[in-house]
């Protein structure tokens, strides 16, 4: 199970598409975590600099691009739609 820990001001659109395509998300007011269901890959795209960047594939198809950020701990996702 992928687990990301985003920023805690999440779009309302953002957090709706991802529970549409079977995410949890469990918000607080210093991160949102979000939860990949079962059978979703991530990939490094390599050329690390300061972040790290992945690309996520949910089982339904839905592609998302995830940067991370090493010194705030946390990721931005960046949605394909």
């Amino acid at each position: 199970m992928i687990r990301i820990k985003a920023e805690p001001d999440m779009y309302p659109e953002a957090v709706a598409l991802l529970i549409e395509h079977g995410c949890e998300v469990k918000r607080s007011s210093t991160c949102c975590e979000v939860i990949l269901p079962e059978g979703s890959t991530r990939k490094e795209i390599l050329f690390r600099s300061v972040s790290e960047r992945y690309k996520l594939v949910l089982p339904d198809g839905l592609e998302m691009k995830e940067i991370y950020n090493r010194f705030v701990e946390r990721s931005a996702l960046y949605f394909y739609v």
